[in-house]
């Protein structure tokens, strides 16, 4: 077995899913008739059927049990897994009218008004992502239920986001074992801004790793200026300029420009309080509220949970020995692959059974 190169690894558990989930979206069939009033509608000469996902479940449970063991295979040797969720409705929606705007999931409501005959493609179609949806929430939270048992602990909360749990983990372990090794497993770039020293990220593909140290070189600039860290630099970049999660630009161009003035310039008067280099206050000033997930509500109650982060979840030697039904189902196939993922890891980091 090769040298195991970090103690944890924090994975971004809802991109995974989604990402196997879109995937498995790809696939599809023909279920039941379609019916109104009785009868099998015909459209163009065509008899219309509903669709269904041709995947169960359980096909994306064990994508995503793939994908992680697959993670610290072959990118990032792990002695404990950890999984972080997001949990709707976000406390950031409290905050910013338009959060994650430009997101929408299909509902039973966007049937309303649907002529079942005028409308029927459009009605099938909906269906079908209603479904998948269900399938993939159902997914979710079975694999938050049953691979703690497996090694992989899940962190959830409503009102948090896995990027608010990997944020509060990585200061939690800087703080409490500061020579821990730490791998944050995620595409998304925003988690480099959530990096101390004994952390970096990995990409799930092509395996790039960014540092703590190269990301205050990148910015080097504007945090020697200021003395913000990482993290609240990204705050304040995000309020300023917007960013993917609908985040609006509030800061005065203009003005900026007329004066030349320089990046470390603009956020130290910004930092100085000189609002007069902002477009928009109010916004700027919620937004960088909205960054700040140690003053959401129970947080206190966040920390808590990590207490015990080094005997939380369980880890079995051996397949035989996992009595659910479904977990066994899972991963049947790969009694082998699954005895090499449990081996892997440190059982004196988990509640043995």
């Amino acid at each position: 077995m090769e040298d195991i190169h970090f103690k944890y690894v924090i994975f971004d558990a809802q991109y995974i899913l989604t990402r196997n989930f879109k995937l498995k979206t790809n696939y599809y069939k023909q279920s039941t008739p379609y019916i109104v009033n009785g009868e099998h509608l015909v459209k163009n000469d065509t008899p219309l059927y509903n669709l269904e996902p041709d995947w169960t479940v359980s096909d994306l449970i064990t994508s995503f049990f793939y994908s992680i063991a697959k993670f610290i295979r072959e990118q990032a040797h792990a002695q404990k897994l950890i999984l972080c969720w997001d949990k709707y409705p976000y406390h950031r929606f409290e905050m910013i009218k338009d959060y994650k705007g430009d997101r929408h999931y299909e509902t039973e409501e966007d049937k309303e008004g649907l002529d079942p005959v005028l409308n029927a493609e459009d009605i099938i179609t909906l269906n079908l992502k209603i479904e998948e949806l269900k399938r993939k929430q159902e997914a979710k939270y079975w694999i938050i239920k049953n691979f703690d048992r497996i090694g992989a602990p899940s962190y959830i909360k409503t009102g948090y986001e896995a990027d608010d749990y990997a944020g509060a983990l990585v200061k939690y372990l800087y703080k409490t074992e500061p020579e821990s090794q730490i791998c944050l497993c995620t595409i998304d770039s925003d988690w480099d801004y959530l990096l101390l020293p004994n952390a970096v990220r990995v990409r799930p593909k092509g395996g790039h790793i960014t540092t703590y140290e190269e990301m205050i070189s990148k910015h080097n600039d504007v945090l020697s200026a200021t003395n913000l860290s990482l993290y609240q630099f990204k705050t304040i970049y995000d309020s300023l300029y917007g960013s993917h999660n609908y985040l609006q630009a509030s800061i005065n161009q203009e003005k900026c420009k007329e004066e030349k003035l320089t990046v470390p310039e603009i956020y130290s008067k910004i930092l100085a309080g000189e609002t007069e280099y902002l477009s928009n206050i109010d916004l700027f000033k919620a937004q960088v509220k909205s960054f700040d997930y140690e003053s959401f509500p129970e947080y206190e109650n966040v920390i808590k949970s990590f207490y015990y982060l080094d005997k939380s979840g369980k880890i079995l030697d051996e397949l035989e020995y996992i009595t659910d039904e479904e977990i066994q189902s899972m991963i049947k196939a790969k009694v082998d692959y699954y005895a090499s993922f449990a081996r892997s890891l440190n059982g004196s980091l988990y509640n043995r059974l």
